[in-house]
This record gives C-alpha cells, structure tokens and sequence, in this order.
C-alpha cells in the first residue's frame, strides 16, 4: 500500500536581495563562479573549459571555483586546467567547505555558471543554487532544461548555454550579454520560509 509522502526543496536561508534590470557590461571586470560539489557529473571541468573560450576575447574576467571535490583524479585535472590561467581562482577541498564560505563567493559574483549534465538523476531536480542565484540577483549561465528554464522565465534570471560547444561560448556569451535579467522582481517561492510551514506540519503529524 502506498503512503502519501512530503518533498521539501532545499531553497534559500535568507532573504531576497533588491536588484532590478541588470545589464552585465564586457568592457569591465565580470566575476564568474562555479560553486558547490565538484564532479563530472556537475560538468565542472566543462564550464572551466568553456569559461577559458571567453578568456580568448575577454582577459579581465574573471573565475572562481570553489565547493568539495570528492574525486583525488577530477581535482588534478581540475588544478591542471586551472592553472594555465591566472584569472581562474580554485578554493577545492577533500571536504565540504563552510556555507557561509561558498556565500561569501556567490555575493561577490556577477555571474554564476551551472554546467549540470543532464542526466536522469538530476534533470527533475531543482538545485539548490537555482534559488539561491535568483534569491541574491544572479544571473546564470546553466545547461538548457525545460524545468530551470520555466522557473527563470518570469524574472529573467537566466540563461541557457550548450557547455559542450566551447566554439560557440563567445557566440552564445554575446547572446547572454545582449538580455536585461531580474526585469520583474523575484517571488518569495524561492525562499526556504515558504517550505518551513509544510516542515512543521509534518513532523507535528509525526509527533502526534
């Protein structure tokens, strides 16, 4: 017999930071972040890859990578990559770095680049770093998927990038360049205090 079940998304602590109609300008320093698990399967290796292609037109950008990277193997290719480019910045550790740490990252960016690969395990997820993005007025680079898609549409919080295709970044980059995000404010929906009540209602039905 199934049991009716609660899913809870893992949205943002915090509150929503007022930005309204950005425009990100190229002729001056832009800061990029990859930030939480590294690993292939968060194609972390494809967005340094293709973040170095907008490097080719673009050298005052600049990159920091920062979040636990589980595999020794993907680390060294990761340094290997970073390291050919002083603009790109890595904070890696074998453990999981402090939140507030990777905050800090985040606050300090113009752009944040989500290079997922689609694959069934996450194509139905809502990652944590897509309200979290939207909640400080981020605009995002991330991988085409019809569902993050449909949750950036309203407030044009971001943008869809083929990673895979570094020889279209500088094409696909001017594209991204060419949009206003954040035109219509953000919905609270994206604030983890509009799932805490359906978290209190279920472990009182827990308790009782």
């Amino acid at each position: 017999m199934k049991r009716p079940f609660l899913i809870l998304e893992n949205k943002y602590q915090g509150n929503i930071r007022a930005v309204r109609n950005i425009r990100l300008d190229p002729s001056l320093p832009i800061y990029f972040c990859i930030t939480g698990t590294l690993s292939p399967s968060f194609g972390t290796l494809e967005g340094l890859t293709w973040f170095q292609k907008l490097l080719e037109a673009y050298p005052h950008f600049q990159l920091t990578i920062i979040g636990h990277c589980p595999i020794p193997a993907y680390q060294r290719q990761l340094h290997q990559e970073a390291a050919k480019y002083d603009q790109i910045h890595l904070v890696i550790s074998d453990l999981p770095i402090p939140h507030d740490q990777i905050q800090e990252v985040l606050r300090s960016a113009q752009a944040a680049i989500l290079p997922y690969q689609i694959q069934p395990a996450i194509r139905e997820k809502m990652p944590t770093k897509l309200f979290e993005c939207a909640a400080l007025g981020i605009p995002v680079l991330m991988t085409p998927n019809p569902k993050w898609e449909k949750f950036y549409h309203n407030f044009t919080g971001g943008f869809s990038v083929d990673f895979q295709q570094t020889d279209q970044a500088l094409a696909t980059f001017q594209q991204f360049l060419s949009l206003t995000y954040f035109s219509t404010p953000v919905p609270e929906s994206v604030l983890w205090k509009t799932e805490k009540l359906h978290f209190q209602e279920a472990i009182q039905n827990l308790l009782s």
